[in-house]
């Protein structure tokens, strides 16, 4: 994607080439998936593993974040998703059509769009459901088959979304056994999501608080291409966790520069394919000329290089990592007065703790707010729909920032100053 710079007058800017003025340290480290690629295992960059969950233990993963909406499937163990039909199918369901509906895929992109939400408009329109804007209720307007990895087929329905509590419905085929889920999003403060065992009918809370972890290294199901899906082992980044990738480096550990422009909040943007499989040889090749930038809200850039990939027979990845130096020496300065009115920043400066923002597009974007050093300050606010978000700037320390507003093709910058 390439993203027009444009900035306001003695604009401190961070998307210029930043480079590291010291030569670091690397760090190695290994990451257990056990043998077989099993575990789901969470990863912070600094402070190495977080946690671990054997990963057939869940099948479905119900959204807990404020406003989050949507459910996913477990596809790195087996577990498909259909759409039916209305939710006025649910008592009359044909088991002799089933194999033939359409599979529903989580989006690996967005941790967002889980397999339950696909088919939306991403405004009042969820995929599963109806989001009425007086009420803020969304009603359940479809029936999905849940196909779990011992083939047990499901038939399923949200019902609702109201208060941030879910109502899932799910029976056999034959609507027998039919139970309820109730999930509260409060009742699990900073996850990102709680997991479903069908098996045992129980509701897991196996995830790390939200802030403890970077990366989680599990099994996904993606599309190689085509809409060919297949199952692979690889790495997604947490909610809030900008990454780019650069590759055709001599030495990937210290050639290359970061470059804030090249940042993105995509998950997959380290994915699974920095390593293939060679026939021949019968062992994992790595992309030697590759490495990854890794940025979190407060915290360090690292630089990380995968090293190895042991693949099935032990779980065992190695990467080894450097954390980036980003000094203020190293940033530039330019002017520019074009495109002073695509948004708008009030009170600036600012010592309120909020600050208005307004977008004169129509276009659905993302904020991003930079530091002096180029690292995110806060968490990216997607705006979809709203012309005017507040910034909630109050954990800002004093001093000068760099508002962002990206939309799908180009970005505009503003001056920020906090008093």
């Amino acid at each position: 994607m390439i993203f027009k710079q444009f900035v306001s007058f003695v604009l401190l800017s961070v998307v210029i080439l930043i480079k590291s003025s010291v030569a670091q340290d690397i760090v190695y480290d290994e990451i257990t998936m056990s043998p077989g690629n099993t575990d789901m295992v969470f990863y912070d960059m600094e402070n190495g593993t977080v946690s671990s969950v054997l990963q057939s233990s869940w099948d479905i993963a119900f959204e807990v974040t404020p406003m989050g909406s949507t459910i996913r499937i477990n596809g790195g163990s087996g577990c498909e998703l259909m759409l039916y039909g209305g939710i006025e199918t649910w008592d009359n369901i044909d088991a002799s059509i089933i194999e033939t509906l359409p599979k529903l895929y989580n989006d690996q992109s967005n941790w967002g769009l889980g397999a339950y939400s696909q088919g939306g408009d991403g405004v009042f329109d969820i995929g599963w459901g109806l989001y009425n804007i007086v009420t803020h209720i969304v009603t359940g307007t479809k029936v999905f088959i849940l196909k779990l990895s011992d083939g047990t087929l499901k038939k399923t329905k949200i019902t609702s979304l109201e208060a941030g509590e879910f109502k899932y419905v799910y029976a056999n085929i034959d609507g027998s056994d039919s139970q309820e889920i109730s999930v509260v999003q409060s009742d699990y403060t900073d996850k990102n999501f709680v997991y479903f065992d069908f098996e045992s009918e129980m509701l897991m809370d196996v995830e790390p608080v939200n802030t403890s972890w970077s990366l989680v290294f599990l099994k996904y199901i993606t599309d190689l291409g085509g809409g060919f899906y297949y199952p692979v082992t690889g790495c997604l980044a947490n909610k809030n966790v900008m990454s780019q990738q650069l590759e055709g480096l001599f030495d990937p550990f210290y050639d290359g520069e970061f470059n804030s422009m090249l940042n993105t909040d995509l998950a997959n943007t380290i994915g699974y394919d920095w390593k293939d499989y060679d026939m021949n040889l019968g062992a994992y090749n790595l992309a030697a000329d590759r490495c990854y930038f890794v940025s979190e809200v407060n915290a360090p850039t690292w630089r990380v290089v995968f090293t190895a990939f042991e693949g099935g027979a032990t779980g065992i990845i190695e990467l080894g990592k450097i954390q980036e130096e980003l000094p203020l020496n190293d940033i530039s300065y330019f002017n520019s007065t074009d495109y002073q009115d695509e948004f708008t920043l009030y009170p600036n400066p600012s010592s309120s703790g909020n600050v208005s923002l307004q977008i004169n597009n129509n276009s659905s974007a993302t904020v991003h707010i930079y530091n002096a050093m180029g690292s995110l300050s806060s968490a990216p606010l997607s705006v979809i729909g709203e012309r005017t978000v507040t910034l909630q700037v109050n954990d800002l320390s004093q001093g000068v920032y760099l508002v962002e507003v990206r939309s799908s093709e180009v970005s505009y910058f503003k001056q920020l100053i906090i008093e």
